[in-house]
Order: C-alpha cells, then structure tokens, then sequence
C-alpha cells in the first residue's frame, strides 16, 4: 500500500496580545503544540494566541486589537477609574527591584568566575546567569546588554564543549540555550540580520533545530 506524501510545513501568523506584535512561524500548527514568542510569553498556539494564515489578516488584527486598548483607556480616564501610579511610589518599586536583582546576580557571577578554566562547568554557570537576565530583560535595563554579553561568552566555549562531548562519547549532557536566546534578544531589538549570524554559526557547529529558526527570520526579512 502506497504511502501518502507527506504534508508539507506552511508559514502561519501569530499576535501576541502580551506585547501587541505579530511574528511568522513556519510549520503545521497542532491543538496544544507550544509557542514561545520573541516577548518570551509562551503557551498552547491555540489558547494563547490568535492565528492567522497571512500577513495581512494578523496585520488588520493588531491593528484592531491595539485601537480597542487606547479606546478602553481613554474611556476609563475620562471617567475616573485609570489608576495612574503615584511616580514616588514608581520609584521606590524601581529601587526595590533593582537591589533584587544586584542581590541575584552577584552568586551567579561568581560562580562562573569560580569555574576558571573548567569549560563545562563554566558554561553551566553560564547558562544559569543568561536565564537569570534573560528573566529581567522587561524590567532592568542593563539585564539585556549583560544577557547578550553572557549569552556571547558561551558561544565562544562551543566548540570546545562539542569536542570534549565527543571525546566522551556523549556521556557529557550539556544544554546550548546562548544561541537561541542570543538570537531572540536580536530579533525583537530589530537586528533580524545578526539573529540570522547567530543560527547559522550554531548550524555550522552541527546543534539542531535552528534551520526554522533561519526560514523565520528570513520571512521577517521579506516581509519588510
């Protein structure tokens, strides 16, 4: 019996209602497949976000979603019910949150400087400070220069984590997060071309999963 061609991947639209922007995925959308937006909000593609098969109706989409918000807001000021936050008190959160982080981080830069020269062991302290700022990149300005730095130095250590993985016969689990994260800070920044940079030297390095991430990127381009 004759088997079926295969289906093929279509390229797809999602909004984000998180940070009101759509973005091209390509690929067949399933029930409860996850999707991670550039934001870094992710959930089920059908639940969590609104779909679209072209540009344009997620274009008409935003647009309309994104009118309905101002309206509402101007709606609720002119009556008295927008609650704007006292600028002191703004302030103060700001303060707060910025020794929260200080307090964060300084065990995690210490742990990779502690990692000296022991490749594995300072990507994995690596890998823990890039999600820790990638976790702050909204709401500390500096969480996103330092993640790209972060994210730069343990692509540098690739190559050599790769060889000694295979010296050991893969006995050594190690996760490559830098490239990808690396590649999103770039793309919402609006730096598509240096995303593209950064997964093809991950696709040089033989890790998968990054071709689609390319053929996104590339649509991002078109699309322009």
């Amino acid at each position: 019996m004759a088997k079926g061609k295969p289906k093929s991947n279509k390229t797809f639209w999602i909004y984000c209602t998180e940070c009101r922007k759509f973005f091209c995925v390509r690929g067949r959308p399933r029930p409860r497949q996850k999707v991670r937006c550039l934001c870094g909000v992710m959930g089920d593609v059908r639940n969590e976000f609104h779909l679209f098969a072209t540009e344009k109706q997620a274009a008409a989409f935003a647009k309309t979603h994104r009118e309905l918000i101002a309206e509402v807001k101007e709606t609720l000021a002119t009556d008295g019910l927008l609650v704007v936050t006292d600028r002191s008190s703004s302030d103060e959160a700001n303060r707060s949150l910025q020794g929260s982080f200080e307090d964060e981080e300084a065990p995690k830069l210490a742990a990779v400087e502690a990692a000296g020269r022991d490749a594995v062991a300072r990507h994995e302290a690596l890998n823990e400070l890039i999600e820790f700022y990638d976790r702050f990149r909204a709401s500390i300005p500096a969480a996103r220069e330092k993640c790209v730095e972060a994210c730069k130095l343990d692509v540098d250590l690739t190559p050599e984590l790769i060889k000694r993985a295979k010296k050991d016969a893969g006995r050594t689990k190690l996760r490559f997060i830098a490239f990808r994260r690396l590649a999103t800070i770039y793309s919402t920044g609006g730096e598509v071309l240096s995303a593209i940079e950064v997964c093809e030297q991950a696709r040089r390095l033989g890790l998968k999963g990054y071709e689609e991430r390319i053929e996104e990127f590339r649509a991002m381009l078109s699309s322009d």
